[in-house]
């Protein structure tokens, strides 16, 4: 009775702890709901006033011409399929708001991967608008972030030039890295499009006045020795050559908004969706079991599998342990093994921790690393730099799920890359390596390397007012609080809102808030 009742209390403590990690993590299809009330914005240690490097133009002065017209490309399966509302508004949309006359038009993104004729004339009409010099367009991304890298992956195909695309988010997935980073919150309220669209209206105005920003994005390539082979899914299959079954794939490449890691979350992962069930109860049951098994099991620390780290060709850490002749570790070893390691671009990781804010102040995990400058070292998406992480163990890392203000994990580097993850020469056919890009996980056997590189430039919209009139119009405002701009900015609306006749204004009943915009705007 005693070991049935520690075995309960254990269950329980890591549901409550790594449950809420989980759910994120994993991309379930239930997740919390939000509204406009709820989004937070990173300010000032975040999201940049200035551009993203000292070379870089700011990006309102690239695109000095913002289209009114919005294109909405849209993953229906997303958010429980709730999504999918937003094909049923009429097309085209025509939206009248404080911001002038806007035209929007939705596209199935799904139809449009089809090479469906309706849905390719949405990017047609898009090259067509952006086919001057200094114009360019919003394209909102209604789905969660592996949404965002499948939508620039098809304008990409499509020719469309993405130097003149800006790119805002609907967050419908679940954890919404992207989203959370940008300042447009963790989900959306399930009323949207809402009645006669009103729900959907508030977002265009807020698209609209948006500051703009630049976001990196990269390319991770896994590459694996002869003999090898990729699994991924629910059932591992292997990933193969084309038609081909008996040709594995020996090198795969993926693009990658967030985040990428190695070693204990990817491994949790897939032994959790092996026992995935069809609920939400059932699916937290299942994965606070298997997050268990890899807390009680033999410890699978990455310097099982992992020979070094580089920077740019350079060695950064050595990952299997040296013990030098004086009882202490080599330098360029790590302090202690690492259970994982975490590339982070985006400000939030598995569902908005924010693990490099949560470890400010604390020193490297490297021996000998010379940068005493790391432990202040900020974040910004558009900086073309990543920040590495590790955590020690399954405790560490589960104890902050939890945690928003300290993290226990550990700072290792910042870097603008490339990083070259270089493995064991010796791993065996039944030696599985896990990893994971945005939250979805591969399983590599026989790897050889893994490379991260810089890609391209994405523009995108903040959650943030852009300051106007006169020179100014286009940059980023860099005084004064947020509240005050976005006080500012209400009172342009006001004054812009009462040249127009009641028809063409958004409703709004003060006492009950109805119609109102609501968002808000608060540091960190």
């Amino acid at each position: 009775m005693t070991a049935m009742r520690r075995g309960l209390t254990l269950l329980c403590w890591v549901l409550v702890i790594i449950d809420r990690h989980c759910i994120n993590l994993i991309g379930a299809s239930e997740s919390r709901e939000s509204s406009f009330d709820q989004i937070s914005l990173i300010d000032g240690e975040g999201v940049s006033s200035s551009s993203s490097s000292s070379s870089a133009p700011d990006p309102h002065q690239v695109c000095k011409e913002l289209s009114s017209d919005i294109l909405i490309l849209v993953n229906p399966k997303s958010g429980g399929n709730k999504a999918a509302k937003l094909l049923t508004i009429e097309q085209p949309y025509h939206h009248r708001g404080a911001y002038g006359e806007s035209t929007i038009q939705v596209v199935d993104i799904f139809a449009l991967a089809a090479g469906n004729g309706t849905a390719t004339e949405g990017l047609e009409e898009l090259k067509r608008s952006i086919d001057t010099e200094e114009k360019c367009e919003r394209v909102i991304i209604a789905g969660g972030d592996g949404t965002v890298t499948w939508g620039v992956d098809l304008m990409t195909k499509a020719d469309i030039n993405l130097e003149k695309v800006v790119i805002g988010i609907i967050p419908y997935g679940t954890g919404n890295d992207f989203s959370q980073s940008l300042g447009w919150g963790k989900t959306i309220s399930s009323d949207l499009p809402g009645k006669k669209n009103k729900a959907l209206d508030k977002w265009i105005d807020h698209w609209m006045m948006a500051a703009l920003h630049y976001f990196d994005l990269w390319q991770v390539t896994v590459e694996l020795h002869p003999g090898g082979r990729f699994t991924a899914g629910r059932r591992e299959e292997v990933i193969r050559e084309g038609d081909d079954p008996k040709q594995n794939v020996l090198s795969i490449t993926k693009p990658m908004s967030n985040y990428y890691s190695i070693g204990l979350d990817a491994a949790i992962l897939k032994e959790f969706q092996k026992k995935r069930t069809q609920t939400r109860a059932g699916n937290h049951l299942m994965y606070a079991y298997s997050g268990m098994k890899k807390m009680v099991g033999s410890r699978v620390g990455t310097e099982k599998y992992l020979e070094a780290v580089k920077d740019h060709g350079q060695l950064l850490f050595n990952v299997t342990r040296r013990e030098p002749t004086n009882g202490g570790r080599e330098d360029k070893t790590l302090t202690k093994d690492a259970a994982t390691i975490i590339c982070l671009n985006t400000y939030t990781y598995a569902g908005g921790r924010r693990i490099w804010e949560g470890s400010a102040g604390k020193s490297t995990a490297i021996v000998g690393y010379q940068d005493e400058t790391l432990k202040d070292k900020k974040q910004n998406f558009g900086d073309h730099k990543l920040e590495m992480m590790m955590y020690t163990d399954m405790r560490s890392f589960s104890l902050d799920a939890g945690a928003r203000l300290k993290s226990t994990g550990q700072r290792l580097h910042q870097t603008a890359g490339p990083l070259t993850f270089e493995f064991k020469p010796d791993l065996g056919d039944r030696v599985p390596v896990d990893f994971q890009i945005d939250g979805e996980y591969t399983t590599a056997y026989r790897p050889k390397r893994a490379t991260i590189s810089h890609f391209k430039v994405l523009k995108v919209l903040i959650n943030k007012p852009r300051s106007t009139g006169g020179e100014s119009e286009h940059r980023i405002e860099k005084q004064g609080s947020i509240a005050s701009l976005f006080k500012r900015s209400n009172a342009l609306r006001r004054r812009e809102a009462s040249t127009t006749s009641s028809e063409d204004s958004p409703a709004c009943d003060k006492k009950s808030g109805k119609g109102c915009l609501k968002l808000k705007f608060w540091k960190r």
